[in-house]
Parts: C-alpha cells; sequence; structure tokens
C-alpha cells in the first residue's frame, strides 16, 4: 500500500514538473490576470475572422475547427489562448452578461481559456484582436471584471487602429 502512494507521489510531482516547464516556456506569467474569459464580438461569425488575421502572423499559430467553432491561437514561447461559441449566450438570467453586450454592442459571446497560465502574449493576442475585429474581453467572473477593450456604442464601426484600455478592478 505504501509503495502505491509513493508512486502516486512520484506522478504527481512529475506533473508539477511538467506544468511548470510549460508555465516557464509560455513568456511571463501576469498574476492578477485571469485564465477565463469572455470574448464579447461585434460581429457573429467572428472565430474565421480573427483566424484569418492570425493566419499569417510570425509570434502565434491559429487553427480553426469550424464544424465546432473553436479556435486555438498557440503562441511560439510556449502555451495558447482558446476560443469556443458559448451556445445560447446570454442566458435570459444573466442581466450582468446581457447588459455588458449591449454596452458594447456585441452579438456573440465566447469563452476564453488561457494554458497554462495568463501570460503576456496572451494580452498581446487580446489587444491585436480587439484592434483588428473589435469586441471586448472580460473576466469570466461574477462581476466580468478586469476587462481589456474599446467600448464601442452599437451604431458606430471601430476606427482603425483604436486605443486599447484595459479597466482595473
Amino acid at each position: 500500500m505504501k509503495q502505491g502512494k509513493q508512486e502516486s507521489k512520484k506522478k504527481e510531482h512529475k506533473n508539477k514538473k511538467t506544468v511548470k516547464k510549460t508555465a516557464e516556456k509560455a513568456g511571463k506569467p501576469i498574476p492578477d490576470m485571469p485564465s477565463q474569459w469572455l470574448y464579447l464580438a461585434s460581429e457573429d461569425g467572428a472565430l474565421r475572422t480573427i483566424y484569418e488575421r492570425f493566419r499569417d502572423e510570425k509570434k502565434q499559430r491559429a487553427e480553426f475547427w469550424q464544424e465546432t467553432d473553436i479556435l486555438e491561437i498557440a503562441f511560439l514561447e510556449g502555451g495558447s489562448m482558446d476560443l469556443e461559441l458559448l451556445e445560447g449566450a446570454p442566458d435570459p438570467e444573466d442581466t450582468l452578461l446581457r447588459d455588458r453586450m449591449n454596452a458594447h454592442g456585441a452579438k456573440a459571446v465566447y469563452t476564453v481559456e488561457i494554458l497554462p497560465e495568463p501570460c503576456a502574449e496572451a494580452l498581446e493576442a487580446m489587444q491585436y484582436i480587439i484592434a483588428h475585429v473589435g469586441g471586448v474581453f472580460c473576466g469570466d467572473t461574477e462581476d466580468l471584471t478586469p476587462e481589456v477593450g474599446v467600448s464601442v456604442p452599437k451604431t458606430e464601426e471601430p476606427e482603425a487602429g483604436a486605443s486599447v484600455q484595459k479597466a482595473t478592478e
């Protein structure tokens, strides 16, 4: 029985070392940045547009699975950012998300997961998406903070080169 526990501890330690090495490769971590986000897109089918923008980028590699509506942006330094359409969003009872979508003129919501941990490359990718495709990222938290993006009223199109603002808690 004791040998089984030792084997389990060895595996756990090995897994922790692997995660640590992957995190070290992934660039400088950002401690207060959540790893779960929501992307409020200003257009339906935003993942295809994002994929087309990232397809020729040198700093990242993008893969898009249209049949499942999932986009993975892999960073050269390690790590990735996965975006997936959130079906049926917003929930009718989620007034905060619905209000945030209305305020930003969002038409679709995507879940975003940064692996293995939030890093500068993920923040740069978010800013690139906002500047070239529009929309806003908000933490998948109870109060939808922090927020990274440009607030654009529904009636206006985002300007090319629009500045990126990061709201603090």
